[in-house]
């Protein structure tokens, strides 16, 4: 393994002890699930508010600190990348009782076709 990707190893594995933190905070706050929407292009990208809900799906408000923590962790997840050009968009889904985090991502592709034409005068 090269040294960037120990490193990568080593950054990855730290965002799932600090998600995994968060999941207890969360889980204290009786959230069940959290969304955490993104989107960029342009070479800038945005990741929107988390917004929680509990079992019932009724929505739960968190604490600064832990929407912070919890922005902060899925800028981390999200691939490189994703700002730029016609950039991605998508959303983390944490799953407290499963602690699981579900990425759907969706990259934006641009396209050209080629068309030519002589046009007899």
């Amino acid at each position: 393994m090269t040294q960037w990707e120990q490193r990568q190893a080593a950054e990855r594995a730290e965002v799932v002890r600090r998600l995994q933190a968060d999941c207890d905070q969360l889980a204290a706050l009786d959230v069940a699930k959290v969304n955490i929407p993104y989107n960029g292009y342009g070479d800038s990208g945005t990741v929107e508010t988390p917004s929680a809900a509990d079992a019932n799906n009724q929505p739960v408000s968190l604490p600064g600190d832990l929407v912070r923590s919890l922005s902060g962790l899925a800028e981390a997840l999200i691939p490189s990348g994703w700002e730029n050009d016609a950039g991605a968009y998508g959303e983390l889904i944490i799953d407290v009782a499963e602690r699981s985090c579900r990425r759907a991502h969706h990259w934006r592709v641009e396209t050209s076709e080629y068309d030519e034409e002589i046009i007899p005068l």
